[in-house]
């Protein structure tokens, strides 16, 4: 396989990464938490983020969550572990914030 080709079937975290901050950027933005948003918010930036991993045409499955959480003190640990193929397979999680809510958004690509 060619570094082209290679380039063209890989799990690009950058990219992901990128998808992921525009997915939550064109649907929160600046806005103030309000409770009776979040899950449209929520299952926006995970629909936004699955149509534009589409358009990128790789052989891949997703998996896309979201998570969104009022800024009020609250603590909030997660963790996620995968049995895959790392020379394949892939994943991104970002963390997106503003004065009033944290988002975080996490991805993975399964090799088809």
């Amino acid at each position: 396989m060619d570094e082209q080709s290679a380039e063209e079937t890989a799990f690009v975290v950058d990219d992901v990464s990128n998808i992921i901050k525009d997915a939550v950027e064109s649907t929160i933005g600046s806005s103030a938490y309000q409770h009776n948003r979040v899950n449209q918010w929520t299952s926006s930036v995970v629909e936004t983020s699955l149509n534009q991993l589409t358009k990128l045409g790789k052989p891949f499955k997703y998996i896309v969550t979201c998570v969104i959480l009022q800024k009020n003190g609250a603590g909030l640990h997660t963790a996620s572990s995968c049995f895959w193929d790392n020379t394949v397979d892939g994943s991104c999680t970002v963390r997106w914030e503003n004065k009033t809510m944290y988002c975080i958004v996490s991805i993975f690509g399964l090799a088809l």
